[in-house]
């Protein structure tokens, strides 16, 4: 199956999500890490990137890209990364800053000085323990799917958490700073969705920026 090559857009999002789920966790981990570092420098060449001052990721698990090489490559001038804490009773995410020295930003190891500094939260995904910063502080976010159609719109894990953040964000981030990140068979021509959706902007794949058509 190949990045473009998917044309089951009825599907269920059961079998989809168990699908893409699959292949990603096959991926060794050393082809993952390097898939990582070429995605993240791509990501940190856009101007988008390099404008922000407050850049929300996430903790990878199960074979997903790495967006945390981000952090070793970024300037350090007064960025600010931040991460997700899930709450199981509102289904909602807050983001928090990951309880390191802010000088290590921007240079080799400081994605595993982030990884080392978190802890397991209510899903056993790592979640900082540093101050949290408000949603509306937030000038770029990079957020995690299964999959991702040319539109934008993403194929989650079914909880509804960033569906429900990204329409948090809808009125608060400028155009072009809703990223995706993926491999690029994560990357087909559609996907099912709801008219409700907020598609991302941007897919960041190790060999291509996806700019996609659904805004």
């Amino acid at each position: 199956m190949s990045s473009r090559e998917f044309s089951e857009s009825t599907a269920s999002k059961l079998v989809l999500r168990r699908r893409f789920g699959e292949r990603r966790k096959s991926i060794d981990p050393v082809a993952a890490a390097e898939a990582s570092v070429e995605t993240a420098r791509l990501a940190v060449g856009l101007p988008a990137f390099t404008r922000a001052r407050v850049v929300a990721l996430f903790s990878p698990i199960r074979g997903e890209l790495n967006p945390l090489e981000m952090v070793d490559l970024a300037e350090s001038s007064g960025k600010r990364f931040v991460l997700p804490r899930s709450h199981i009773s509102s289904r909602g995410l807050t983001f928090h800053l990951p309880d390191i020295d802010p000088t290590h930003i921007g240079h080799r190891g400081c994605a595993e000085k982030i990884m080392a500094a978190m802890s397991p939260g209510a899903y056993g995904i790592l979640e900082p323990q540093g101050a949290r910063v408000e949603l509306a502080e937030i000038d770029l976010i990079v957020v995690p799917a299964l999959a991702y159609d040319l539109r934008g719109h993403r194929l989650g894990y079914g909880a509804g958490y960033y569906d429900r953040l990204l329409k948090a964000l809808e009125q608060t981030l400028e155009r072009g700073c809703r990223w995706g990140v993926g491999y690029g068979w994560q990357v087909v021509e559609g996907l099912p969705y709801e008219s409700h959706d907020v598609p991302v902007d941007v897919i960041l794949t190790p060999t291509e920026i996806v700019r996609c058509t659904g805004r």
